[in-house]
């Protein structure tokens, strides 16, 4: 480690504009500081709104090893990329889902690193061959949290913007008639999954389909198909799981301008909500101390994590997330984790009622599953693994700087 350290000097994370106060933000800050307490020399540059030029002489001006940016520098509109531009290779950090980044690939200069391992092999597929598998991780945290019994706060959970909904009725008016059922049914197979993701399940399910049937779903299926996929699935594992909190008050982060659209979409369930509209991580953070119970509900990975987990067990929740066997062999064993089945709201309700009453008695499991994240899980744990990719790949892209003054 010592000596991928000494070979890494210096690193600048690049921030988009339109990130500078979301939470990639707070990602980049973190993981910037833990190279930082590594030796590692480090700089966030923001590009500015309209002139790229004191944005690039920044960068020229002690030109890094390397550049690193949350889900990438993606090209202009004329298809160039950053990293090859200026020949400083770039670590494009991906929190989500591959679907609207596959055009990395197109970049000699760019490493991609997925949160999920089943999503390494479609970047690849993709043009994408140097792509390594990165699960993201929570902030580092010291001090002692409230204990569960202390805490205001019941059960939380923060949600994305899903226009699910809309999505089904485009399918209805649009795809051919076979199609939405068995659309419907990939869905439902991933859900019920600890273990499939919804690029196998839609594989699996294809492989059965007649040739005919197969021949009019062809014009379909593309990634924009799946990232739909994704949507419906994410907004039905949402609903589901909230059905179990009926009559329990339940915290909602949501995004700003969306509270509308919540109220309309949740319909009376939406009364047992209080609304937190548009915080900043440091606030969604203080919420997750004070809550007993943080629901996380990420069905679209399976074999990896955005870190939702561990962020909530380094802030003392209990935590009910969605099945996964890449987590459950850490923590399904009493380490402060409920894996939830899908469409069994009675059971779910049972185990929240059970650690609302009695918070005492999951104290213990929270405390070793804090203690798991806090050893291995934390963005100074993600920095030192991240040293042992950049390293080689600095032998293979040798930087060597070009400006882009004419």
């Amino acid at each position: 480690m010592d000596i991928h350290v000494n070979q890494v000097k210096k690193i600048d994370f690049i921030l988009p504009l339109e990130d500078r106060y979301s939470g990639i933000a707070f990602l980049t800050k973190q993981l910037a500081s833990a190279f930082k307490k590594l030796g590692v020399d480090t700089r966030v540059l923001v590009p500015h709104d309209k002139d790229p030029k004191p944005f690039l002489d920044d960068l020229f001006a002690q030109a890094p090893d390397c550049t690193i940016c949350f889900n990438g520098i993606l090209p202009d509109q004329e298809g160039r990329f950053l990293a090859d531009l200026i020949q400083i290779p770039h670590f494009a950090i991906l929190t989500e889902s591959p679907n609207d980044y596959l055009m990395l690939g197109k970049s000699k200069f760019t490493t991609a690193l997925s949160p999920d391992q089943q999503y390494v092999d479609i970047l690849k597929e993709a043009g994408c061959q140097r792509t390594l598998f990165f699960p993201l991780a929570a902030p580092s945290v010291t001090e002692a949290v409230p204990a569960l019994k202390l805490r205001k706060g019941n059960v939380l959970i923060h949600l994305a913007w899903t226009n699910g909904e809309a999505i089904q009725e485009f399918w209805e008016k649009n795809l051919p008639k076979k199609m939405v059922p068995f659309l419907n049914e990939v869905i439902d197979q991933t859900l019920q999954s600890s273990s499939k993701s919804y690029y196998h399940a839609f594989q699996l399910s294809l492989a059965n389909l007649t040739a005919e049937e197969q021949k009019s779903f062809l014009p379909w299926i593309s990634f924009a198909l799946f990232q739909q996929i994704e949507e419906v699935m994410r907004e039905r594992d949402t609903f589901e799981l909230l059905t179990a909190f009926k009559d329990v008050n339940v915290d909602l982060i949501i995004e700003k301008g969306t509270l509308d659209k919540w109220k309309k979409r949740l319909g009376t369930l939406a009364n047992q909500f209080k609304f937190h509209e548009g915080l900043s991580q440091e606030e969604i953070l203080r919420l997750m101390e004070e809550t007993k119970i943080f629901l996380a509900s990420s069905p679209q990975f399976k074999f990896g994590t955005n870190g939702d987990l561990y962020t909530s067990l380094m802030m003392g929740a209990y935590t009910f997330h969605s099945p996964s066997d890449f987590l459950q062999l850490a923590y399904e064993k009493q380490h402060g984790v409920y894996f939830y089945p899908f469409k069994k709201p009675e059971e779910i309700r049972e185990k929240a009622l059970e650690i609302l009453a009695n918070p005492e008695k999951f104290q213990e499991e929270v405390n070793r599953g804090r203690q798991l994240v806090a050893e291995n899980e934390t963005w100074a744990s993600r920095a030192k693994l991240l040293i042992d990719f950049i390293a080689p790949i600095l032998q293979q892209l040798p930087n060597k700087p070009k400006s882009l003054k004419k």
